[in-house]
């Protein structure tokens, strides 16, 4: 359930000011808490934050988990959301441990990362080959998963995976994130532990899934501001104009220069003086 930012699309500003910023910083604070520099101005993102007894536009992602398994008993319903309260991913993480009703969502994240063949790693290249997984995960291959952050990456890769399936299947045009395809034009200039950003649907190694499209972060990705207002677009049966499809192959273009600027930047201590730029 994502504070739903499409409008801010339209506003001239917050999109020039999105366009300007190709990522967000993420950074972790003094008593543990995972905190953000954040892509638009904070009066933008107080409009759209999810908060209790305030009614707000939300884009919602369900999932069905396993076939007879647990947590089948699991009822979801979506005519009327309500959000009780919010936590933060410390308090979150504290909620979630053995004998708790939040362990129904590990064991569902448990689920899910086993049936993407995801392991926790981000854009790094596996070191081994992910073997073919087991039906039901075992105990010690769930604990992990009782942690609220890693809970909750697994169900961000779930739900960008669901999202790109989706509009790759549906032909609409979308930003995907691939890794690891030597073949393109992109492989050719990076290395094969960095992901690039292209509109063709294509696989990623790191994360073990394809097509991977990041869409559960609108406030503070560019990426996913993007996306935000196609599956908007989707959601109310209109078609991107010309002018759409360019500012989205132009958040492309200016993601993947920072991929490369990084990419350039962190090799260039290891370079001799004499060829550094």
């Amino acid at each position: 359930c994502v504070a739903d930012a499409s409008s801010l699309y339209a506003n001239t500003d917050v999109l020039q000011t999105a366009m300007s910023l190709t990522r967000a910083e993420y950074f972790t604070l003094d008593d543990g808490e995972q905190g953000y520099e954040p892509m638009f101005p904070e009066q933008y993102i107080l409009q759209k934050q999810l908060t209790k007894a305030a009614l707000k536009g939300a884009v919602v992602i369900s999932f069905v988990v396993g076939d007879h398994v647990p947590p089948c008993d699991l009822n979801v319903t979506f005519e009327k959301v309500e959000v009780q309260k919010n936590y933060n991913y410390r308090q979150f993480s504290e909620l979630s441990v053995p004998g708790l009703k939040l362990e129904d969502y590990a064991r569902a994240a448990g689920f899910i990362q086993q049936g993407l063949r995801y392991s926790p790693g981000g854009d790094k290249l596996p070191t081994v080959p992910l073997q073919p997984s087991a039906n039901v995960p075992q105990a010690s291959k769930l604990s992990v998963w009782k942690s609220g952050s890693k809970m909750n990456e697994a169900f961000m890769v779930a739900s960008n995976h669901l999202v790109g399936k989706m509009m790759r299947d549906e032909g609409r045009a979308a930003i995907y994130r691939v890794h690891g395809n030597a073949g393109d034009m992109h492989g050719e200039i990076l290395p094969r532990d960095v992901a690039w950003f292209t509109r063709e649907p294509g696989f990623h190694d790191g994360l073990g899934i394809g097509p991977y499209c990041p869409s559960t972060s609108p406030l503070r990705r560019l990426q996913d501001f993007v996306m935000h207002y196609h599956l908007w677009l989707r959601d109310n049966n209109k078609t991107p104009t010309q002018n759409d499809l360019k500012i989205m192959d132009d958040a492309i273009l200016s993601l993947n220069r920072r991929a490369i600027y990084d990419s350039v930047a962190r090799t260039l201590p290891r370079r001799p003086n004499h060829l550094k730029v």
